[in-house]
């Protein structure tokens, strides 16, 4: 009888390891699954954590209490804007306008498909309704920034009102001034992929947390 009592214990220890394993597996595989990669076929070249923070703490910081913001192609601070207590408390409302359908997995309640390239299928109860637009073209060229340019001023509540935050490269900034009346800031926003290419902060209002 106790040989027998022996071996329950045995094989409920070795239950209890083997369920502790599983469980340790299973809570990395949805980290791995949270933790969406890179797509360089999508141009996607996610912000560090320093400049996602900075980004998405300017975004709250411009808008007062019933604002709302719109991310185009720029996840990485969309998620940080998530862990915002104005975001959490609905005291400003945010959307990620996204093409990687990944993201509709990981914020369904957010999500909304975005084709850059077809800015006119934005639905219309989403037009004239953000406050606040911050954007991250995906190439560095004029068709592809004059896309995003038409998709904010169909976003945008006011043409008048309306404050833009577009991050891309430098060779561009004469565009984005012309077409955005957006000026470079100072801070210099930097990716976990070093890339070649020179990018830069753009606004069109006094942004103090890009200074």
């Amino acid at each position: 009888m106790e040989s027998s009592d022996n071996d329950e214990l045995c094989l409920s220890a070795e239950t209890a390891a083997a369920l502790q394993e599983f469980l340790l597996e299973k809570a990395e595989k949805q980290k791995q699954t949270d933790d969406v990669e890179e797509n360089w076929q999508f141009s996607q070249f996610w912000y560090t954590d320093n400049t996602a923070d900075i980004l998405s703490n300017e975004c709250i910081r411009a808008l007062p209490e019933g604002g709302s913001i719109a991310c185009l192609s720029c996840p990485t601070i969309f998620d940080r804007l998530l862990q915002k207590e104005a975001i959490k408390t609905q005291l400003i409302k945010a959307k990620l306008f996204e093409f990687d359908r990944r993201f509709e997995g990981k914020y369904p309640d957010y999500f909304e498909f975005y084709d850059f390239w077809k800015p006119k299928d934005i639905r219309p109860e989403l037009r004239n309704t953000f406050d606040f637009i911050v954007a991250d073209p995906p190439s560095l060229n004029e068709d592809t920034l004059v896309r995003y340019v038409q998709a904010i001023r169909l976003l945008n509540r006011s043409q008048e009102t309306v404050k833009i935050l577009i991050c891309t490269g430098a060779i561009l900034a004469d565009l984005v001034k012309r077409l955005l009346g957006c000026h470079e800031c100072k801070f210099q926003p930097e990716h976990r992929s070093k890339l070649g290419n020179e990018f830069r902060c753009y606004v069109n209002y006094d942004a103090k947390g890009l200074q």
